[in-house]
Parts: C-alpha cells; structure tokens; sequence
C-alpha cells in the first residue's frame, strides 16, 4: 500500500465516528433512532421487543436504593428557602415546601415501580420496590438537615406509597397481590409493621 493511500484509514475512522455518535445520543434522540429503524425495517420489532423485556426486567436493588437515597438527599436548606415563606398562593411553610420536595424526587421512581406493575413483571417490580424502601429508609436514618430533617414522616409515607402501588397494583391488573420479601423488612425494622400492614390493606 502507498504512503498516501489513506482509504483503508478513513473507513476505519468512518465506523469508530459511528460507533461513538450512537454512544453519545440522548434519551429521546436514541427513541427516535429506534423509531425511524423499526418503521424501516418491521421485521426487527420482535427482536426489539425481547430486548426491550429483558433490559426493564434488570433491576439492580442497591443501585435503585443508591440512586433514590441520593435523589431526596441532595436538597440543602438553599432549596427548602426557594420553596417556603412568603408566595404568591400565600404563605408556605417549610414543612409543606420539604414535603413537597421529597415527594417530587421519589415520584420518578414510583412512576417506573406502577409501570413494572402494570406490565406484570414480577421480579423486576419487586426489585424496584424494595430499593425505593432501602433508600428511603437508609436516607431517613442518615440525613440530620435539610428537608429530610422538616419532614421526618414524609420518607416512611413515600415507601408506605411504594407498598401499596405493588400490593394494590398487582392485584388490580389480575395477579396475586405482590408485597416486599420478609427479609427486607427485617432490613427496615422500625418500618416493618408499618409497611406489613400497607401490604395487606384491601
């Protein structure tokens, strides 16, 4: 081969720059790809539906606990002043604003735990549920300020909360009604009688 003859180079760089705008894409930007493939080639769409069961049945408990922990920790006292005192609706006080706040940092998690329900994939549900009550509960126990500390019964009602969208909610769609391994509640000790009782409500 020449010294000059870059051909075999540029396609090589070719495929890495491919490879690496795929990485690169956003959630949204990846569904639209994804979209425009399968209206091009249909045929795809039962190897795009297998893939897409297995990747939302792999729940990682301690990772869901890690990521729910951090979600409600992360507010500091800056946030809760955003949120309290004096506005336009009157007057909020720093109870309701931290409530509010906490609330809204767990609702994603719930909203991915009704959708694992709701698709009636048991495991992965559960999985879910269990890291929600880990994290709050760990979260609960180690944060002493911000707005976990104004609202120190809103962790324990959120995974209450959880409880109840796993219980309820697959009863709802036809199975048996699903609740939390007894060995996670021997995990959350001073929340276990509390949430066996959730489970079990009609």
């Amino acid at each position: 081969m020449n010294k000059g003859d870059t051909r075999p180079r540029k396609k090589t760089k070719g495929k890495r720059t491919r490879g690496r705008l795929l990485d690169r894409l956003h959630p949204v930007e990846s569904a639209s790809v994804l979209g425009a493939l399968l209206e091009m080639h249909p045929e795809l769409a039962p190897d795009a539906e297998e893939l897409a069961r297995a990747a939302m049945q792999e729940v990682d408990v301690e990772a869901v606990a890690a990521t729910v922990g951090d979600a409600v920790c992360h507010f500091d006292m800056d946030d809760l002043g955003e949120r309290s005192g004096r506005r336009r609706r009157g007057y909020v006080e720093p109870t309701e604003a931290a409530w509010e706040l906490i609330q809204e940092a767990v609702a994603p998690f719930l909203n991915d735990l009704e959708r694992l329900v709701d698709l009636g994939f048991r495991k992965a549900a559960i999985d879910m549920c269990t890291g929600i009550v880990l994290g709050l509960y760990r979260a609960a126990r180690q944060s002493t300020d911000g707005p976990l500390a104004w609202a120190e019964e809103c962790s324990a009602e959120c995974a209450c909360e959880a409880v109840s969208k796993l219980a309820r909610g697959s009863a709802s769609v036809g199975h048996e009604r699903w609740s939390l391994p007894r060995a996670i509640l021997d995990k959350t000790p001073d929340w276990a009688g509390m949430l066996d009782r959730v489970a079990n409500q009609r």
